[in-house]
């Protein structure tokens, strides 16, 4: 049986290959028509199919290249935001490292010493958001975050709510950066500053932060600066022969001066976000008031609250915000444990004798010991050994050491205009 299968099918195949030797009339019309509409159908599907592909590689392509622009700035964003002292929206100063260019934010920070800097910034045709890195204000590197974005440029906000200061004065709890690509792919990151403070009251890595009335050093007087930064926005002149700042960590000068401060331009003020002290609700007065030991030793002691009229107070002052509307002389003082907070809403205030004050170590403004108003432009004078632990604050005002006798140990100082007038006198900051 399986031989006459074989037998069968070899007479078939000879069968096959006579009729294909002999027939040469080639294909029908109708089997042409078929053949080129089967052909057809095959092409344009396989067309189709490939325009397919090409379209979803590219919008693939597309949408890796904006997550890797999200996931860049992403990195760059958070790091630069949890290092900062400070940031800005505003735009960079003349002469900076980014002068002239459209900042979105901007951040700084000091490392081992040196000031650092970095601007996000709107460059080029089509737009990109570029980050500008510099170490002593001077260009370092340029990093391009985002390629493509759209007309909608990228916008900085404090949530929530958006607070007016935002990028103006002070750190906030939060900050975060809106991106838009040129296809409508929008992203938010968001990152928290961290609290980097070397000395109290929220100074950042600032010994001696000073504002555009500079500082003036007369005789042989001095600012020593055990750790941290001085900083002056304003010029500095060291009139005397020994005259001089010293700052391990850095002594920086926006306007430069006979001090010779090495250049760099001051973040804006690290405290300019300080809520002002409520005014107390108590009336308080300096007159009556009995010996206790609150200090430690028995004097006279005094409370904390609001003093509505030029008061003088020497001995000790219990724990709290001490609220001042006009002119102060605080004589050989003391603060009890718990520390106080000295706030001047106008008038001058100067100290005398042997004081040490302390600031408090809870609530807003816990790590600052004298705070003058911000509309207050008067002066805090002494002629006197200070050691005020904690932050002397006077955005508007002036801190004036006057007289050979006159040294202060303090934790920071923040200050509009300091000037040090005598042989032997100066300033410490532990």
């Amino acid at each position: 049986m399986e031989r006459e299968e074989v037998r069968n099918i070899r007479a078939l195949l000879r069968w096959v290959r006579s009729r294909l030797a002999q027939d040469d009339s080639g294909f029908t019309l109708v089997e042409l028509l078929m053949a080129v509409v089967i052909s057809g159908i095959i092409v344009g599907g396989l067309a189709s199919a490939f325009l397919v592909g090409v379209k979803t590689t590219s919008a693939a392509t597309t949408r890796l290249n904006e997550s890797h622009d999200a996931q860049l700035a992403s990195a760059y964003f958070v790091a630069d935001a949890s290092s900062a002292a400070s940031f800005s929206k505003s735009a960079p100063a003349a002469g900076s490292c980014a002068a002239g260019l459209s900042n979105v934010v901007s951040f700084q920070w000091t490392a081992s010493g040196v000031p650092q800097s970095v601007y996000y910034v709107i460059t080029g045709s089509p737009s990109q958001l570029v980050r500008r890195y510099c170490q002593n204000d001077v260009l370092t590197k340029d990093v391009v975050l985002v390629k493509n974005l759209a007309s909608t440029l990228p916008t900085v906000s404090c949530p929530p709510p958006e607070d007016p200061s935002c990028g103006v004065t002070g750190t906030p709890a939060d900050v975060q950066l809106q991106v838009q690509e040129t296809t409508g792919y929008t992203y938010t990151l968001r990152a928290s500053p961290r609290v980097n403070s070397s000395t109290g009251g929220g100074l950042g890595g600032y010994a001696v932060y000073v504002g555009g009335g500079g500082i003036t050093l007369k005789g042989n007087s001095t600012v020593s600066a055990a750790t941290g930064i001085v900083a002056v926005t304003g010029g500095t002149s060291c009139n005397g022969s020994g005259s001089s700042v010293t700052a391990p960590d850095g002594f920086f000068g926006s306007s430069g001066g006979s001090c010779s401060p090495s250049p760099g331009s001051p973040p804006p003020d690290p405290l300019a976000s300080l809520p002002d002290p409520a005014v107390p609700g108590t009336a308080a007065s300096d007159t009556t008031h009995p010996n206790s030991t609150t200090c430690g030793s028995s004097m006279p002691t005094y409370q904390p609250g609001h003093y509505t009229a030029s008061s003088s107070l020497s001995g000790c002052l219990a724990s709290g915000v001490y609220y001042f509307d006009k002119n102060v002389s605080l004589s050989g003082v003391t603060s009890a444990p718990g520390g106080v907070l000295i706030y001047m809403s106008g008038g001058d205030l100067s100290l005398d004798g042997t004081t040490t004050l302390s600031p408090m170590t809870t609530g807003s403004d816990a790590g600052v010991t004298i705070f003058m108003g911000r509309s207050n432009s008067g002066a805090i004078s002494t002629n006197s050994t200070m050691t005020i632990n904690g932050v002397t604050y006077a955005p508007a005002g002036e801190l004036d050491l006057q007289s050979n006798n006159a040294n202060v140990t303090s934790g920071g100082i923040n200050v509009q205009t300091f000037q040090i007038k005598g042989n032997g006198s100066g300033l410490i900051i532990t």
